[in-house]
């Protein structure tokens, strides 16, 4: 048997619908590919079989992006029920779905209300229109989410439809349009233009509408000039429609060259002015929009090289979306319609690994960049602010680990900031934190008085470290810091050795002939925390770590004792360490065995 193949969904024209849902003809048979408007009464002859996808496409808005998407997901229980029902409409028939039964019960109810998924930006304009300042104030079978509430009226004070929540006298007359909000702005300022300026306007905005009409490129001016040509009556219809919508426009008279295609369709979307950033190497060309989004388009689309766009639909994840309807947009064309929106910004950045500062001058539209970027001077107040943040993002990239290694410290710096970590650990009410995670909180307060009319990080390699780290814990004496914490410990044998903290402990690390005669375990913390002796070899190499130094002499000693002296018989091993004399010298040759 011979089979025809038929699509069916809304956008075709009638004689193609007709043609999907007639019977076949001369006996043969028909698979039409349906799109959710099969779910409708409509009734086609000669359908016994129907297999279900269980998928359903569904318009979801980003209130963050402003976007509207078509989102793939399981149809509702009602739909796939009802998808079932066409195979037995007129004749016995079967259904197949192409998923497991027992995922049936699973799916849900309904598909979800259009209200909560939809732009708002028409009901918003209504409910202006009627006086309703708070939507809070009507009952909703479904109430409108917020976020999409606080979008559309973020859109409509951009197109002068609203003023502090009031409507305007041209939000007015965008509503007696009967377009959706961007499209009713694009017509009304066409027609202050000219009358075939807001001609080109109105239908520009019906072909976005009514798909297929002008045909499937996703360049919409191509659409536009197919639709002028086509001479059917869904296409001569739809011009008629435009013009009557331009008649409602106060255009001005007069003979004056319409506006471009793309200039109007940049009054309806001014934030999806979009800059081609050159082909990835996936192939496709990548465009970033004025609103920070990104979009894409395939290599082979006339439109792939143009070097700005006005999107009008995507689809897609919003960071990558792929472009399926646009107009070209020339700069001069952005430069003269819209220039009122373009800025001339200096940024300062921080690098992170030269620890400088660099201040760019650009000129954009958005996040779109105009013009070449120039580097020029960093003045002194935006310094600071810009140091202090570029050590804040990349303490946040690396974690609260390493948040602070971009920043010079030297090896006091560490040392201090070891004792305060200390001190927090035993005094939390007295001694701040001072962890990665808790200083990059306190970077305003800590650091901002050294960085006044500094241009880098190295001027903190200078002791401000430690004089940040002192501020922060409200400027002690050395007196009281060294009390607690000191930097180090006397020894028996006369040194002076350092004291490291580590992970909130306090280290010694000494030769035990230096401890000789010392029966009582040193503290820190006016007596509070044990140190903890790491005991080394004289190669400096460990051998024992204790707090409790009279426990050791009179029980680990011996054993240790007797292990070394073979060693390193140069060194005093004495079988009484606590009645030998402290030292950090080697025996004298003659009493050497």
């Amino acid at each position: 048997n011979n089979y025809q193949v038929h699509r069916l969904y809304g956008a075709l024209s009638g004689r193609e619908q007709d043609e999907a849902i007639s019977a076949p003809k001369d006996g043969n048979k028909k698979i039409v590919l349906a799109s959710a408007i099969a779910e409708t009464s409509l009734t086609i002859e000669g359908v016994n079989t129907v297999i279900d996808s269980g998928l359903a496409r569904q318009p979801i808005f980003e209130p963050g992006s402003g976007l509207t998407r078509l989102q793939t997901v399981r149809a509702p229980l009602a739909s796939v029920t009802q998808r079932s029902g066409r195979a037995g409409r007129l004749e016995p028939g079967k259904a197949i779905r192409l998923w497991r039964e027992e995922q049936t019960a699973g799916l849900p109810k309904h598909i979800a209300p259009e209200i909560l998924n939809a732009d708002l930006g028409r009901l918003v304009l209504d409910l202006a229109d009627w006086g309703v300042r708070d939507s809070s104030q009507l009952k909703w079978l479904d109430c409108p989410p917020p976020p999409a509430l606080i979008e559309a009226e973020k859109l409509l004070e951009t197109l002068g439809a609203l003023d502090r929540g009031k409507l305007t006298s041209h939000g007015r007359a965008m509503g007696q349009l009967g377009l959706p909000p961007r499209f009713a702005h694009m017509v009304l300022i066409a027609g202050k233009h000219a009358k075939a300026s807001a001609k080109r306007a109105a239908l520009l905005a019906l072909l976005v509408q009514e798909r297929g009409v002008g045909g499937r490129s996703t360049d919409l001016v191509d659409r536009y000039e197919r639709a002028h040509n086509r001479s059917d009556n869904r296409a001569k219809n739809l011009i008629k429609l435009a013009s009557r919508l331009a008649e409602k426009t106060v255009a001005v008279k007069g003979i004056q060259e319409p506006l471009n295609h793309g200039v109007l369709l940049a009054y309806a979307f001014p934030d999806r002015i979009a800059q081609n950033r050159g082909q990835a190497a996936d192939g496709a060309y990548r465009f970033r929009l004025a609103n920070g989004r990104g979009a894409q388009i395939d290599a082979i689309d006339s439109l792939a090289r143009e070097e700005f766009l006005v999107v009008v639909e995507m689809a897609g994840q919003a960071s990558s979306a792929r472009i399926l309807s646009a107009a070209n947009l020339s700069k001069s064309e952005l430069l003269e319609n819209f220039g009122a929106q373009i800025t001339e910004k200096t940024t300062v950045g921080f690098d992170p690994k030269t620890g400088k500062l660099e201040a760019v001058r650009a000129v954009t539209y958005g996040s779109i960049a105009l013009g070449k970027t120039a580097k020029v001077k960093v003045e002194p107040e935006a310094a600071q602010a810009a140091i202090l943040q570029g050590i804040q993002e990349y303490g946040q990239k690396l974690g609260q680990q390493n948040g602070l290694s971009i920043l010079p410290w030297r090896a006091e710096d560490h040392k201090l900031r070891q004792q305060l970590a200390l001190l927090h650990k035993h005094f939390p009410e007295r001694w701040p934190d001072v962890s990665d995670q808790a200083l990059l909180g306190k970077l305003e307060l800590g650091l901002a008085p050294f960085l006044e009319g500094e241009q880098n990080l190295q001027c903190l390699g200078k002791g401000a470290l430690k004089d940040g780290l002192m501020l922060l814990a409200g400027h002690p004496s050395n007196r009281e810091l060294n009390a607690l914490t000191p930097s180090h410990f006397k020894a028996p044998s006369g040194s002076l050795v350092p004291l490291e903290y580590v992970e909130g402990k306090p280290i010694l690390r000494i030769r035990p002939q230096e401890l000789f005669g010392l029966d009582k375990h040193p503290h820190i913390l006016s007596g509070g925390l044990a140190i903890d002796i790491e005991l080394l070899s004289p190669a400096g190499r460990p051998i024992q770590i204790t707090k409790d130094l009279s426990g050791f002499w009179r029980g680990t000693w011996a054993d240790v004792r007797r292990e070394m002296r073979g060693r390193y018989p140069k060194h005093p091993w004495p079988e009484d360490p606590l009645s030998a004399a402290a030292t950090r010298r080697v025996k004298p040759k003659k009493t050497r065995k």
